[in-house]
């Protein structure tokens, strides 16, 4: 572990201690945005996107970079307002998604989340056996019918486009993979 390693661990352990009392979601949130910690991560996000190819930092870039972020802050306090109960508002993040998923760009959302929700593009990832239907879960406490439902959930939100990938091997862990069994049952893939 390097020093700076330590040094985050001990924020970290700082954030978590000052923060695990708190029920209200509005004071679990001003709190995270005010730590030292969130300051070092939106500071460094803000510097890796004003970097130019030759690796010093556009001032006017990371002023942006840096407004665009505490604009992002300002709508997390202002969605924090409406729950009382900080896991309602971290429940509601997590699954709910709709709050996040209005406006153009890219949405980043579980299939959960996206219930509901239509996207001109929809990208659906990961559809590996295993992993989609996954197995660990459908063996505790779902079914396989409960993760084909989830499949269905997530190739229906798309209006337009929809791209479904997979991975055959993963060269980090040195796995390989077979399709998921559902890209199999629509035709897409030899089962």
């Amino acid at each position: 572990l390097s020093g700076e390693g330590a040094l985050f661990l001990q924020e970290l352990a700082k954030l978590y201690k000052a923060t695990r009392r708190l029920r209200r979601s509005d004071a679990f949130v001003e709190r995270l945005l005010k730590s030292p910690i969130f300051g070092r991560i939106k500071e460094r996000l803000a510097r890796r996107r004003a970097k130019l190819k030759d690796g010093s930092v556009d001032e006017g870039l990371y002023a942006d970079a840096l407004e665009k972020i505490e604009r992002r802050e300002r709508l997390l306090a202002q969605l924090a307002s409406h729950y009382e109960d900080v896991y309602r508002f971290y429940n509601a993040m997590v699954l709910g998604g709709g709050e996040m998923a209005q406006g153009e760009g890219v949405q980043l959302l579980t299939v959960h989340a996206s219930k509901g929700l239509e996207f001109r593009e929809v990208y659906v990832v990961d559809l590996m056996e295993g992993r989609f239907p996954n197995l660990k879960l459908a063996g505790k406490s779902g079914s396989i019918e409960e993760e084909r439902r989830l499949f269905y959930v997530a190739v229906t939100r798309a209006k337009e486009l929809l791209y479904l990938s997979f991975a055959r091997y993963d060269r980090v862990k040195k796995q390989e993979f077979l399709p998921s069994r559902f890209l199999a049952e629509a035709g897409l893939v030899e089962g």
